[in-house]
């Protein structure tokens, strides 16, 4: 019964997982590590290259979560708006 009830948990997690793009690419939890490397002094070329390279739990590429996040939320992340605006 306990096996049932998880193994049905699991399967309507993974359809909602697969059916939403935003939770398939969280940019909230990715965007603070991307402010980072640009603090750190990495270039904006590889920053945005790991941006493009990110893939959600789809199959498909963040790329545009992150550039809608850093535009809503730029006070929060200056410089990743800054380079996504470009």
């Amino acid at each position: 019964m306990v096996r049932s009830i998880i193994a049905v948990s699991s399967i309507i997690t993974l359809q909602i997982l697969s059916l939403s793009p935003v939770l398939a690419c969280d940019p909230y939890l990715y965007s603070g590590d991307f402010e980072e490397m640009l603090n750190d002094g990495e270039s904006w070329e590889i920053v945005l290259d790991s941006m493009k390279n990110s893939i959600g739990y789809t199959g498909q590429s963040c790329f545009y979560e992150f550039k809608k996040y850093s535009k809503k939320n730029k006070s929060k992340i200056p410089n990743l708006y800054m380079m996504m605006s470009k």
